[in-house]
């Protein structure tokens, strides 16, 4: 295999790049690739790249840990001291969070885009143009999506004051040599927009159901109603939802959902024996969940330790009785260890909670839909569209319509529903751009008494009170040290 000689400006992206290159498709151990000194000649290389299922999973700390969503207790991490990398992020611990060493989602991210940019630098001089394009556009749309998603993480909240705050490093082609500086907010989501343009050409309308991590021109247009609404352009952002809408897959009814399986836990330090019922959806692994009938994108949240720990807060706005997402997904006694008591509840939305969907949908457009209405005077309107959607996820039969006495009372309605909708994947963009937009009633302040942290792991004699609004600095997540020393210093570090 040939190898490449990488200055120390580049370093940090050799560990996300040789990883690519490893585990990409199989054809990448067969066929020419970028890591050879034969070219890439066919388009079905290019959708190996595209198809690589992985691509579609997003480790992510910060969403699981940071948010209000989260419930992670003192208890919890007194019963496990493994747990401290994850309470840092908890803990807003900037320091510690810096320091670790390595950081999935920002490594996992440039690695899929590497992948798009080696399909951007060889789709005209491959073989069957009409795939390549496809290909191409494809490229375009995963590379915009990977943008996205690291901004609403390590950015400030989009706005006219935040514009020239720092954005991304942009990396837009195959060069070490590129600058490795990371450009000001407004032009990180001027790129999204163009690279968003490009995929415009998609030829797909519908949502292929064999393929949905693949763009269609259903999720062009989806992408375009959550980047407007994430930027406070709600007329734009619903003009978008209701394009998409026409050509978005059918809501799954949660009445048809089967329990998938129930297991007995022994009494455990004073606790009585219990028995846990799972959703199917805690057995499905990807060769279910990718598929699933709402998609239109696929992405997920990913976690590996399991830990999707829902806060009081979060719990509480569920109709406990009525609503199956809490039937579903909200596990009690759920978190399975023995050497402590397992009173936790536990999200378990996918393969033993270890997913949660992150990607675009048909519920994801509803709310959409129903936020810009409400947002723009037609709060009416607005609520009856969550009515379908409250259907497909109400016991058959209860009376599960929202009301309101007023377009406030009708807002904070709709954005309540759409946190019971995506908990843990959606939080993090949603309180960072309710914290900007030109109302303050929306706005969220994360607030939980939690141990003071230490780079050896938490001060238990120190219990803190954390009050972070949504534009606070410390929700724009610290960057890795060895990111930012690999890059030589190019990679400027937050400022808190």
């Amino acid at each position: 295999m040939k190898k490449y000689n990488i200055n120390k400006n580049a370093g940090c992206w050799l560990a996300a790049i040789a990883l690519l290159l490893a585990s990409c498709s199989d054809y990448l151990d067969k066929q020419p690739s970028v890591s050879s000194d034969a070219p890439i000649t066919d388009a079905a290389q290019l959708f190996a790249l595209i198809d690589y299922v992985p691509n579609t999973y997003e480790t992510n700390a910060p969403a699981v840990f940071m948010t209000d969503d989260c419930g992670l207790s003192m208890g919890l991490i007194d019963a496990y001291a493994t747990l401290a990398p994850q309470a840092y992020y908890t803990a807003f611990f900037s320091d510690g969070i810096a320091a670790q060493a390595s950081d999935g989602l920002w490594s996992g991210e440039y690695r899929k885009i590497y992948a798009c940019n080696t399909i951007i630098a060889a789709a005209n001089s491959v073989t069957d143009p009409v795939n390549a394009k496809e290909a191409l556009a494809n490229a375009y749309f995963c590379r915009a999506w990977s943008y996205y998603t690291l901004a609403q993480y390590y950015c400030l909240p989009y706005c006219e004051q935040n514009k020239g705050e720092l954005g991304l490093p942009l990396r837009l082609g195959q060069d070490f040599e590129e600058s490795l500086s990371r450009v000001s907010l407004e032009e990180t989501y001027n790129q999204i927009f163009a690279d968003l343009k490009e995929a415009e050409s998609i030829s797909q309308n519908a949502v292929d159901p064999d393929k949905r991590w693949r763009a269609s021109k259903c999720a062009v247009n989806a992408f375009y109603a959550r980047l407007y609404l994430t930027m406070g352009d709600y007329q734009q952002a619903l003009n978008y939802a209701n394009q998409a809408l026409g050509n978005a897959p059918a809501l799954f009814d949660y009445n048809t959902f089967k329990e998938g399986r129930s297991t007995t836990y022994a009494a455990s330090q004073g606790m009585p024996e219990q028995t846990l019922y799972y959703c199917e959806t805690n057995q499905w692994s990807a060769a279910n969940f990718l598929y699933f009938s709402e998609y239109i994108f696929t992405r997920f949240t990913y976690t590996g330790n399991q830990w999707m720990i829902p806060s009081s807060d979060l719990l509480a706005s569920y109709d406990l009785t009525n609503d199956l997402r809490f039937k579903w997904f909200m596990i009690p006694h759920s978190n399975r260890r023995f050497n402590t008591t397992y009173d936790e509840y536990r999200y378990d939305q996918l393969y033993d909670g270890r997913y949660a969907f992150s990607g675009l949908s048909t519920a994801d457009l509803l709310l959409t839909k129903a936020e810009c209405e409400v947002r723009l005077g037609n709060w009416q309107q607005g609520l009856k569209d969550l009515d379908d959607l409250r259907a497909h996820r109400y016991v058959t039969g209860t009376d599960s319509k929202l009301t309101a006495s007023s377009q406030s009372d009708a807002l904070k309605q709709v954005l309540a529903e759409r946190r019971r909708e995506f908990p843990f994947s959606f939080r993090m963009s949603d309180i960072k751009r309710y914290s900007v937009n030109d109302t303050s009633e929306d706005d969220v302040t994360i607030t939980r008494d939690f141990y003071e942290m230490s780079m050896t792991g938490p001060v238990k004699s120190n219990v803190k009170h954390f009050s972070v609004k949504g534009n606070d600095p410390l929700l724009a997540v610290p960057i890795t040290d060895v990111e930012i020393n690999a890059s030589g210093g190019q990679i400027q570090q937050n400022p808190y």
